[in-house]
């Protein structure tokens, strides 16, 4: 797998992660709301409201998240359904040893 974005050194030591990565926080919302508000530069999640894209639409969203590059996914328990849905899509795709996987805990 050849990123196709560039890539930094997480901390002095740590391994090399594409920039930018990747925020699971729109799982839960429509995806093609956040197609159309990133294509605007619009940064608020907030306009993201509504209900979530199917399973199938979701999945095939990562699959092009990650043959565009990028392999550094964030995600959080607080972010509704994300985990669950890269933990489906880790099984589907096989490519769990190729994602970086960083998470959030709630405070």
């Amino acid at each position: 797998m050849a990123p196709t974005i560039p890539t930094r050194q997480l901390g002095k030591d740590g391994p090399q992660v594409t920039a930018p990565g990747w925020g699971a926080m729109q799982m839960g919302y429509p995806l093609r709301l956040l197609v159309d508000k990133v294509l605007t530069q619009c940064r608020t999640p907030a306009v993201l409201y509504g209900a979530s894209d199917s399973d199938a639409e979701r999945l095939d969203f990562m699959d092009q998240v990650y043959d565009r590059g990028s392999w550094m996914w964030d995600t959080s328990e607080s972010y509704s359904d994300s985990e669950d849905m890269i933990g489906k899509w880790f099984a589907r795709s096989g490519k769990r040893d190729d994602v970086r996987l960083p998470t959030l805990t709630p405070g």
